[in-house]
């Protein structure tokens, strides 16, 4: 599939093909896992499944920062990575409520990295992700308290604030974002995101 996808990708390139080259390229690595992993090692599909995401993810910031003439190419590949990263780790089975909270942190950075990236994908993800451990929050950690569901009601009604406020001020955020960041980090962006501004 991998091979008979690159080369349909050659001869016709059309962005959606990446879904099938990504799909496959995952698949294969479960079926690897076995072989590279000692089987002592914990959830082996769990663990090639984040890593897969986290190497799709770099690969597609990478074709990134390029300018792409027949189409969006990385983007297929953004949300390839991020479903498998993201549902590795939210499927991880934890009891920690540190850990937990550091799901809601990381899911707090996807939402700055669709901003840096300009990639909506990630924003749509870490929204699903706090929203998750939210509802965590109010079903098993605060289920007696009269006041969490208020707490509850002013997070959500802020979140929704804050991003009628991100859509409403896209540009100006994008410029605020070009002139803090360092030129390194600048240089990093996407083509598209450096330039929205």
């Amino acid at each position: 599939t991998i091979v008979a996808g690159a080369v349909a990708l050659r001869f016709f390139p059309f962005p959606f093909i990446v879904v099938i080259l990504a799909v496959a390229a995952w698949l294969l690595a479960l079926d690897l896992v076995p072989w590279l992993l000692p089987a002592h090692s914990g959830d082996r599909d769990l663990q090639a499944t984040i890593f897969f995401g986290i190497a799709a993810i770099v690969l597609a910031w990478i074709l990134d920062l390029r300018r792409w003439r027949d189409g969006d190419f990385p983007f297929w590949l953004h949300i390839v990575g991020i479903a498998a990263l993201w549902g590795g780790i939210t499927a991880q089975d934890s009891t920690s409520e540190v850990t937990k909270a550091l799901y809601a942190l990381l899911n707090v950075g996807f939402l700055a990295l669709s901003v840096y990236l300009m990639r909506r994908v990630y924003a749509a993800f870490g929204a699903l992700g706090i929203s998750l451990y939210l509802g965590h929050l109010a079903a098993d950690v605060f289920e007696e308290s009269l006041l969490f569901p208020l707490a509850l009601s002013a997070i959500g009604l802020a979140v929704i604030g804050i991003g009628i406020w991100y859509f409403r001020r896209r540009q100006a955020v994008a410029d605020w974002i070009a002139r803090i960041l360092p030129a390194g980090l600048q240089r990093l962006r996407p083509v598209h995101a450096r330039q929205a501004v």
